[in-house]
Formats: structure tokens, sequence, C-alpha cells
């Protein structure tokens, strides 16, 4: 006699293959956020994630190969905050070009998560400035050269004067950066309410014209 299994007894939802890379990565996050990088072992992630040590050498080859994905879930891509074709007649100005990468940085520094990423950050690195540098070397200094493409070509087009491009991205990046960090984490807004926009309009206006008056 052949027993058909009852449909009301079947698990609601079952992990999917394709899903695994992603929860292996917000275990991760929320791991090296309980935990430190430096103590975060690979057996703890798998706990987390609910799976064995061996997938995770599925996916990601090492620790470090882990935390560089994982930190890409919280920090803007170079992909992700530099969409647009180069500057010229038929493509978008240095201005416009600019505003959209302050809005999407902007906008990712101000998350919950983004904060708990960056504290962790910066706790760890105080114990172990290896992974400062792991993380300048393989994710910021990767989206402050993407970014730097922008400024080059803008010296190309004549939109910009002769400046180090790759100084003035990490410029760029570290005003919203900042901003993001005392005005959505620190209370700043309570004491000067600024929009969005006012904020990635103003920043991005300073930053391409100064505040030195045209001379006359």
């Amino acid at each position: 006699m052949s027993v058909v299994a009852n449909p009301a007894h079947k698990p609601r939802w079952r992990r999917r293959p394709d899903r695994r890379p992603d929860e292996i990565l917000d275990a991760a996050l929320r791991v090296f956020a309980r935990c430190g990088l430096h103590k975060t072992n690979l057996e703890e992630v798998a706990k987390e994630a609910g799976i064995s040590k061996g997938t995770i050498y599925l996916y990601f080859k090492d620790k470090e190969e882990l935390f560089v994905a994982a930190a890409h879930r919280v920090v803007p891509s170079p992909d992700e905050i530099c969409r647009e074709q180069p500057l010229g007649p038929s493509h978008a100005g240095l201005s416009e070009l600019l505003h959209q990468v302050a809005r999407t940085a902007y906008r990712r520094f101000c998350t919950p998560a983004y904060l708990a990423f960056f504290s962790m950050m910066t706790a760890e690195v105080l114990r172990h400035p290896e992974w400062g540098e792991i993380y300048f070397r393989r994710i910021g200094l990767e989206l402050n050269r993407r970014i730097a493409e922008i400024f080059e070509r803008a010296m190309q087009a004549g939109e910009c004067r002769k400046v180090d491009p790759l100084l003035v991205a990490r410029s760029f990046v570290g005003m919203f950066l900042m901003m993001a960090l005392t005005q959505e984490h620190m209370g700043g807004k309570k004491y000067t309410p600024l929009s969005e926009r006012k904020v990635i309009d103003s920043l991005t206006d300073i930053f391409l014209h100064g505040i030195v008056p045209d001379e006359k």
C-alpha cells in the first residue's frame, strides 16, 4: 500500500539554491556586526545561515572574499553609482553626473545598514588595521577610481581644471559620507533640518564652484 503525502504537511517554504549566496552574505553581516571581523570564523557564519561550513566554500574561497562580497551589499558599488556614459555633447554634463553620484551615495550612506557596517569597521580597524586596508584596497579604492574616471573625462572635455582625479573623487564622496553620518545618524537633522535635495544640490554646487565669489 503506497502512502500519499498530505499536501497540508508539506513545508511552507524551502531554501532556493539561487538564494543561498544572499543568505550567506546576510548571515555574515550579522555575525560581523556582533563579533567583529577578526573574531568571526566561518563556522559561526554557517551556523547563523543554517548551513554547513563546506557550503560557504562553494561560493566564497575564504573569509576575506566573504567580507568583500558582504560589504558590497551595504557600500555603493561602482556600477550602481556610475551608470552614466562619458561626458560630451550628447551626454550628461559634469554637474548632472555628480548630482547622480551624490544622490546614490548619500541615500546609501543614510541607511541603518550602512551605519551598522561603518560602526563595525571603525571599531575593527582600531584593533586590527589590516581589515581597514582590505576594505580600502578592495572596496573603497575601487569605488573612488570609478568616480575619478568622471573627473578625468571632464578634464579632457574642458569641464574641469587639471587636478588629481582620485583625490577629487575621494573628497567628493567624503562630503556626503560625513553629512550622512552627522545629519542622519548623529541627530543633526533635529538641529539643522535639511532636505535630501538641499544637501545634494548645495554640497555639489559648493564642490563645483567653491565659496570664493567670482572675479568681476
